[in-house]
């Protein structure tokens, strides 16, 4: 099974009365007439949780909005980080576009912390 090389970054803390953010930034990582990828980020008491919106070129979507319950990350930037990364073990279901632009964010996120 694939692995997410961001995973140390979530912190498996579970909040069953968290609920949906419905204030949140969005991140969009790749857009095209085929294929979306949008990261959903939201802060509460310090804690980043993370959502999506996700349409595939197989006419398929997924989306959920950022909430508490699977865990959180303790910057945006983490957060970024480890749902790209959570992307990226799932290649097999993107284009080989998204996932080139998936890895440039990823790599982008990774190196603007060595220079902050």
């Amino acid at each position: 099974m694939p692995v997410n090389e961001y995973e140390h970054l979530l912190v498996r803390n579970y909040y069953t009365d968290g609920g949906d953010m419905r204030d949140y930034n969005s991140l969009r990582v790749y857009n095209d007439r085929t294929e979306s990828v949008t990261v959903l980020t939201a802060e509460v008491a310090g804690k980043w949780a993370v959502g999506y919106q996700l349409f595939f070129a197989n006419g398929r979507h997924a989306e959920r909005l950022p909430n508490l319950e699977y865990g959180y990350c303790r910057s945006e930037r983490e957060a970024l980080l480890w749902f790209l990364g959570y992307c990226k073990m799932w290649k097999q279901y993107f284009t080989a576009d998204t996932m080139q632009a998936i890895e440039h964010k990823m790599h982008d996120l990774a190196q603007s912390s060595l220079f902050t």
